[in-house]
């Protein structure tokens, strides 16, 4: 006989076990799906913020990133300033946030010549670890359109300008209008980047079957490999949305979706935004309401890009990702007339020409390289030649902007062309590794127009008789640039001749063609010209380490003549130290803030130690003293021009002289401009070339403890880079670190401000103007317009004596 009652009581005991089993495995997956345990207990419990119950150790991992770029010019910088300023107060607002910010190569060397006060605040997000440093080509051109070797050039220089600017190198790569080629993932890891991004949609139509939505991607190429985060369009516009409406819901809405999705725990949902210099900055505001939304949710995780690679689980292996560009990309290639960007990239005219000028370029960049490697072996001169070799390759970075972005060609094709100053750069290059002393005419630049090439062992200048002006002068000796403008986009040099005055119809020779005479053995060049009725000469004779230049000026009555020159000493590190990097220099060669009357004036990279003197009338044989000297600034040069006040008899000259002498300095940057004590705060003024101070005292068990220094908020100034820290009580000093990697301190800094006033190290370094003399000086005399009457008579007179002389010899 069965015995019912303990069967039945046993198989009770399973169920309840099997139940409770069920239960137990089901709790940590019902927010992903539901199981039929819903139908017995009802859908699962739901949070405050909308999102399941989930365990502690679940979250899904969400990154913003912003890349700020754009096109900058002296008159632009402020509304470019502007925008980055108000994006970097925003990231900065709540120091416990995390971003993968970015700025372009190009954009970073323009905001630190302007002494941006976006700088500074950049510096700091680095400084504290609170951005991850993204970097991109030097110029943002567009990596799948490049050839491999300008490529890696174009990441290369990208990356190193940051790393010296930022004092650390990038980690992750802002792919230029996000078109992606698998080919581009070796330029990218050889230029030190482990990362980048790339549209869901290129992923979707990829073919590959069970990829976790929003999961990076390991990718390879030619035994590299990075990994690749997909961004969602589809989320960017659901943020824009929350951001316009000031209301975080149609963000976490997303996110929430997205959570539940995440079966695999393996997402990342990543929200990027390029940041267009002069963009309006009011779409900025909200953001702070959906960043503090999503730091109230446990089931989310603010991170970068660089901390999911480095702590995050293995990214899963795509074998291969197809071409493809984002649907704006696409559109816009559609409206410049080609099917999608890959017929753009192949079929643009405009690309095609400059691909052309930029394999011409390229030929001789890599030809004078091919060179240097075999004379290095026995030319002492080699590492010149080098750093000369690789300003070349800068321009030719410097000169890529947007290419290859459908649009950019309609501003972007002439800076394209101006590729064509790093044939310049290399020719001298090469000749720092071939010394020789000559004087001849080339096409060096392939303008249409011939230059003047004058060389020896120490210099090489470039004159053009298209107003008689100096292009380019490079110091063999060093491997660095003192006069050009191959950088940005300003077009000044030197010898620029400005005539003014009654007897002149219009001021300026600048446009103006020279007639040129090269002298015997490579000794001189003559410049000629007439602008009214003034006549100039001007004889350029080269020397060692510098040159000199005389003039002869006739004309008539009151004449103002000037000679511009404006110099770049070393703009491989002018583009980094910024404006603050140029100062005037004393006789002694020490630094000064500003010009002093003497016979002498120079100008100084204080940070390189490369330094120019100029010295009018160097043998004392003019007749007529120089009048003022003056100094202003464009995009990455100062000027020490000199001018000369005339008051001209008929038939009278003036002899005018200039010598021009590069040496060098010991470097000896301030890294603090003044420092104050306000308030509870101390403050400083940090120069541009300064990355980074902090105030250091020591603590009760006598360990160094040092606090940043960050940059204060903005001031009366346009640009106000003050750096500010709480005012320590006691002895402290000030440890600042330049863009040079040179540390230097400040040893008891609290003497200085002991007084509770502000104490100047240095000024800040402005335009300058001296007077030397004053008044016109008179050139000629009133007993040399006698004689000049006398023999005009005695001319005219012997005219009609010949004339009366031929009439009586004349057959009647």
């Amino acid at each position: 006989m069965i015995r019912w009652k303990p069967l039945v009581r046993g198989a009770a005991i399973a169920a309840a076990v099997f139940v409770a089993a069920c239960l137990a495995t089901a709790c940590p997956c019902q927010a992903a799906r539901r199981t039929w345990l819903d139908w017995l207990f009802g859908p699962p419990a739901q949070t405050e913020g909308g999102a399941a119950d989930e365990p502690a150790d679940r979250a899904l991992e969400v990154v913003f990133a912003f890349y700020m770029t754009g096109d900058v010019s002296p008159e632009s910088l402020g509304p470019t300033s502007s925008t980055c300023e108000q994006l970097l107060d925003m990231l900065l607002g709540e120091p416990g946030r995390k971003f993968s910010v970015g700025m372009s190569a190009r954009l970073a060397s323009a905001l630190a010549w302007s002494g941006s006060r976006a700088l500074g605040l950049m510096r700091d997000g680095v400084s504290r670890g609170q951005f991850e440093l993204m970097g991109s080509t030097h110029s943002d051109a567009v990596l799948a359109a490049l050839d491999p070797w300008d490529a890696r050039l174009a990441v290369h220089y990208g990356a190193s300008t940051l790393s010296h600017v930022f004092g650390k190198a990038p980690t992750g790569f802002w792919n230029p209008s996000g078109v992606w080629r698998q080919e581009i993932v070796l330029p990218i890891n050889a230029g030190g980047y482990s990362h980048t991004m790339i549209d869901s949609k290129i992923v979707d139509v990829s073919g590959l079957d069970g990829l976790p939505a929003h999961a990076p991607l390991r990718v390879s190429w030619g035994g590299r490999e990075i990994v690749v985060f997909q961004t969602d369009a589809d989320f960017a516009r659901a943020v824009d949305e929350s951001v316009r409406a000031g209301s975080p819901a149609s963000a976490i809405a997303y996110l929430e979706r997205a959570y539940a999705e995440d079966l695999a725990d393996a997402a990342v949902v990543v929200y990027a935004r390029e940041v267009q210099a002069g963009d309006e900055g009011q779409f900025l505001q909200g953001f702070a309401p959906l960043l503090t939304a999503i730091d109230k949710e446990p089931w989310l995780r603010l991170t970068t890009l660089e901390d999911r690679v480095e702590s995050g689980p293995r990214p899963r292996a795509a074998a291969q990702m197809p071409e493809g560009e984002p649907t704006q990309v696409r559109q816009a290639a559609a409206a410049a007339g080609h099917a999608n960007w890959q017929d753009y990239n192949a079929n643009s005219r405009v690309l095609r020409d400059t691909r052309s000028l930029y394999g011409d370029v390229r030929r001789r960049i890599q030809a004078v390289e091919e060179d240097l490697l075999k004379a290095g072996v026995s030319q002492a001169l080699a590492p010149a030649a080098s750093r000369l070799l690789d300003h070349a390759k800068l321009v030719f970075a410097w000169h890529q902007r947007g290419f290859g972005r459908p649009g950019a060609e309609s501003g972007g094709s002439g800076q394209w062309e101006a590729v064509r100053k790093a044939y310049v750069a290399a020719l001298a290059a090469w000749q720092c590794a071939h010394p020789t002393t000559s004087v001849y005419r080339e096409d060096v630049d392939r303008d249409g127009i011939e230059e003047v090439v004058v060389v020896n062992p120490t210099d090489m200048f470039v004159l053009s008789p298209i107003g008689g002006k100096m292009l380019y002068w490079y110091d063999l000796e060093h491997g660095d640039q003192v006069v050009g403008s191959d950088l940005g986009e300003a077009k000044r040099g030197a010898l620029v001749d400005s005539i003014a005055g009654a007897a002149v119809p219009s001021p300026g020779l600048e446009a103006t063609t020279y007639s040129v005479e090269m002298g015997e053995e490579s000794s001189s060049v003559v410049f000629e010209a007439a602008s009214g009725a003034a006549r100039l000469r001007k004889e350029f004779t080269p020397g060692q380490r510098g040159f000199q230049v005389e003039y002869t000026l006739r004309a008539r009555g009151r004449v103002d003549f000037s000679v511009v020159n404006s110099f770049s000493p070393d703009p491989d590190r002018i583009v980094v130290d910024g404006r603050d990097g140029l100062a005037y220099m004393h006789a002694d060669g020490s630094p000064a803030s500003a010009l002093a009357p003497g016979s002498s004036f120079g100008l100084a990279n204080v940070v390189s130690g490369s330094a120019v003197a100029a010295t009018p009338n160097p043998r004392g044989a003019d007749t007529v003293p120089a009048a003022e000297v003056w100094s202003d600034s464009a995009l990455f040069d100062r000027s020490l021009s000199i001018g000369y006040k005339l008051q001209m008899w008929p038939g009278s000259s003036a002899a005018i002289s200039v010598g021009f002498e590069r040496v060098r300095i010991k470097a000896s940057a301030p890294p603090v401009l003044w420092i104050e004590p306000s308030g509870d705060s101390l403050t400083a003024a940090i120069p541009s070339y300064t990355r980074r101070a902090a105030v250091r005292r020591l603590s009760a068990e006598g360990f160094p403890v040092d606090t940043l220094m960050l940059t204060a908020a903005r001031g009366q100034e346009t640009n106000a880079p003050d750096a500010v820290a709480p005012m320590p009580p006691g002895e402290y000093d000030l440890v600042t670190t330049s863009v040079a990697g040179r540390t230097t301190t400040i040893e008891r800094a609290d003497r200085y401000t002991s007084a509770g006033t502000r104490f100047e190290f240095f000024p800040r370094i402005a335009d300058s103007h001296v007077i030397l003399t004053s008044g016109y000086r008179r050139v000629g005399s009133v007993a040399s317009i006698l004689w000049a009457l006398l023999g005009a008579i005695a001319i005219a007179g012997g005219v009609v004596m010949m004339a009366r002389s031929a009439r009586r010899k004349a057959p009647r």
